[in-house]
């Protein structure tokens, strides 16, 4: 996003994007909530005894921040995006898509081992 305002301004960029990151987690601190059904998948999970793992492309003090706040620090495997699908898929775990955030076709292509639609 830096790079499309501030072209030719790489520091500017820099501090742009420090900044917006800064005050994500401002407002992700008391403002962030669970997707409906959060905690009854969370319990779904744990009742079986799945593992996991937290995979981002989200910088990792707000994937840390956002984990915590929603009291999933001890938790958590989770992938907020194509490319972590992709990656987790390349490690050779199964991989559970969510389609919240990004159109069905799009995840069915970074192959998951199958789609969740909501909770």
């Amino acid at each position: 996003m830096a790079t499309f305002f501030f072209p030719h301004e790489h520091q500017r960029g820099l501090k742009f994007t420090a900044e917006k990151e800064a005050m994500f987690r401002r407002l992700a601190k008391d403002k962030l909530k669970p997707v409906n059904g959060l905690y009854k998948l969370k319990k779904w999970v744990e009742d079986r005894g799945l593992k996991r793992a937290a995979v981002t492309n989200a910088p990792r003090e707000n994937a840390e921040l956002m984990i915590s706040a929603l009291g999933l620090s001890e938790f958590f495997e989770y992938v907020d995006s194509i490319s972590g699908i992709k990656a987790g898929v390349a490690a050779g775990m199964p991989v559970v898509g969510l389609t919240t955030g990004s159109l069905e076709h799009l995840l069915m292509e970074a192959k998951p081992a199958f789609l969740i639609k909501d909770f």
